[in-house]
């Protein structure tokens, strides 16, 4: 039961049954707050209830207009009230200019403070700009007299074609109205459907509604968000539902999980087995040779479950079509349609309950070896111990050059650790944590006509039920020992200026970390080394004597020197590698030996503002716990 925003009267009005009533609707990007932000529905109650204050005083201008019609300068005072937004003013003027009299705009048309109204918006958005008779979409990056063909105009780039819920509003409205910057005529959508085909990716049928939404496979509408971004990163996943014609209660808070809901829903509402092909392919060729399909740019660790943690994952999967169980039987060369299992899956705390028709792979040698064989030009030697699949799930979908899909399925390992849960009879996992090797890890397989029809050989009687990861993320890392915790962009290491001043800085917190240890802290001292690409940084820890109380030690000093040399990337990967020797001399006042501790350690870095925080801490407990030894460790 939308609200909306009456074009003559600038009142709101609760409709509700929008499929009876004509209106417009708004498609836009929201301002960040920064830049004023957008009108709230609060802000329009305010500023009715100015205009309903004035027109007590007022009885020239407190004559009715007729609800339908009526001439443009009699318009109420709110659309003359200067506090009044331009884009609500030119949204109601050209809706009203075009015989509408009802207009629906997110960003007021909702009170955000009422939960239960907010989850209502967020469910049936989809549904409202469906149902609308004209979808404004106003592009405010976009001047007038833009040449739409070209690749390079404000058009092809702008902001609205990169945000997550104008995807369901360019979708849903069968009519659809781009205007410019100043509100001018750009052109509609179907009269520039293959220039946002080319854009969005979105195929020219589906933007002009010739072929229906479910026609497409949930891994290539997937795909259309993978270049998309939102504000809040459940609305990724909020954003999609109406795709996907599910429904779920929005949780604020709950992160990416929201995705995984998501995935859940449709898991149980569409039998599409293309939601779990993503991540990164590898296509077996033939049994003497495999050549990996380096189609994805996904390639960080966690592919262990079968759900997917963002719609990015689907990006390289646009082409990935649905097979019917009746071609699915064919491809496979079975006879009764009745071994093909049932699409349904049922969640678990120990995983998620599916039926594959699986092919072992212990029994293929020959399949096996190839699997790794050619790959392992591009896979460590690690990754090949871990990598070696024990079976492969076949699928109901094949890719754009029409290969069955499989999973490669594994059985756990304890190396995972007890926090991936007990009772897991198989997992997805192809993969390698090492950030040194240029490769990425693989998920799916692509079979081609000669590996499917030795795989068939040896493929299983019946379907077999087997229990996988619903998903797996690495535990999150404390920030004290994330990597890059100590540098921040900004500052070059290595200026071409040696004049240049470089900044490093101790955080306040160690300072008096260091000082409920009892030391003091001296300033940073940079030292220019005429050696290119070195720099040395030294920090002095003095033990304070008010601390030592009534016990009498010798007063300590730890003095601490980095040296930062710049070495040249030695992978293929596009990064340099910041080498950092230290030394740790801790020194007592009386005492005629010092000792000192050298250790090398590499880091990945660019540029940054160096923080020595929880190390320098480190240094002075573990020093003052050893009289003839100071440790340093830095993380």
């Amino acid at each position: 039961m939308p609200r909306f925003l009456n074009t003559w009267t600038g009142e709101f009005e609760w409709h509700n049954a929008p499929e009876k009533v004509p209106y417009a609707i708004l498609s836009h990007t929201w301002r960040s707050p920064d830049k004023g932000g957008e009108q709230t529905y609060d802000d329009i109650r305010k500023l009715q209830a100015d205009a309903a204050e004035l027109r007590k005083g007022l009885h020239a201008l407190t004559s009715t207009i007729p609800p339908e019609s009526g001439p443009a300068d009699v318009l109420p005072l709110i659309y003359h009230d200067r506090k009044l937004c331009d884009k609500i003013k030119s949204t109601c003027r050209i809706a009203r200019e075009a015989g509408f009299r009802l207009v629906w705009i997110d960003s007021c048309c909702i009170d955000k403070t009422s939960s239960a109204e907010l989850s209502e918006a967020i469910n049936s958005m989809y549904e409202w700009y469906r149902l609308s008779d004209i979808c404004y979409v106003y592009l405010e990056d976009v001047p007038n007299g833009e040449a739409l063909e070209s690749k390079e105009s404000k058009f092809h780039t702008s902001r609205w074609h990169k945000r997550g819920w104008t995807l369901q509003e360019l979708v849903a409205p069968e009519r659809v109205v781009f205007v410019t910057e100043t509100w001018r005529f750009l052109g509609t959508k179907i009269g520039l459907a293959h220039v946002l085909e080319c854009i969005t990716g979105i195929e020219f049928d589906i933007l002009t509604h010739r072929a229906p939404l479910e026609s497409v496979s949930v891994a290539r509408r997937m795909s259309w968000n993978a270049d998309r971004q939102t504000t809040r990163v459940e609305d990724r996943a909020y954003s999609l539902m109406g795709l996907f014609g599910v429904h779920m209660s929005p949780i604020y808070g709950e992160g990416h999980n929201a995705f995984l809901r998501l995935q859940e829903e449709i898991i149980r509402t569409i039998p599409d087995q293309s939601i779990f092909t993503w991540g990164h392919g590898c296509t077996l060729k033939s049994l003497s040779r495999t050549r990996p399909s380096h189609k994805s740019s996904i390639g960080r660790p966690g592919f262990h479950g079968l759900l997917a943690q963002s719609p990015n994952d689907f990006r390289d999967y646009g082409g990935v079509s649905v097979l019917s169980s009746t071609t699915f039987a064919s491809r496979l060369g079975l006879e009764n349609e009745d071994r093909v299992p049932p699409l349904h899956c049922i969640f678990t705390p120990e995983g998620v309950q599916a039926r594959f028709l699986c092919v072992d792979l212990s029994r293929i040698p020959q399949l096996f070896r190839t699997f790794f064989a050619e790959v392992s030009i591009d896979v460590c030697e690690r990754c090949m111990q871990l990598g070696h699949a024990h079976a492969l799930a076949l699928l109901q979908c094949e890719d754009v050059d029409d290969y069955l899909l499989a999973l490669p399925l594994c059985k756990p390992r304890r190396s995972f650790g007890p926090e991936l849960g007990l009772g897991l009879a198989i997992e997805t996992h192809i993969s390698c944590d090492d950030e040194n090797v240029d490769h990425r890890p693989f998920r799916t397989i692509g079979l081609t006509i000669n590996a499917l029809k030795e795989a068939l050989k040896h493929l299983s009687a019946e379907p077999i039920e087997v229990s996988l990861l619903r998903h797996y993320s690495p535990p999150p890392v404390p920030k004290s020992r994330q990597t890059h915790f100590a540098l921040q962009r900004g500052i070059n290491f290595w200026p071409k200026d040696r004049t240049e001043e470089v900044t490093f800085s101790v955080p306040p917190h160690c300072i008096e970390n260091l000082g409920a240890l009892g030391f003091t802290v001296s300033s940073l001292r940079y030292e220019p080394v005429e050696r290119p690409g070195e720099i040395i940084v030294s920090i002095t820890l003095l033990s304070d004597p008010e601390h030592r109380l009534w016990i009498k030690t010798p007063q300590q000093s730890i003095h601490i020197q980095f040296s930062l040399t710049l070495q040249e990337p030695r992978t293929r990967v596009p990064h340099w590698d910041i080498k950092i020797h230290f030394s740790v001399a801790n020194r007592f006042v009386g005492l005629s030996e010092s000792s000192t501790t050298q250790t090398d350690s590499p880091s990945t870095a660019t540029s940054g503002v160096v923080s020595l925080n929880n190390s320098l801490a480190s240094v002075a407990a573990d020093s003052t716990q050893k009289d003839d030894h100071g440790t340093c460790r830095i993380e």
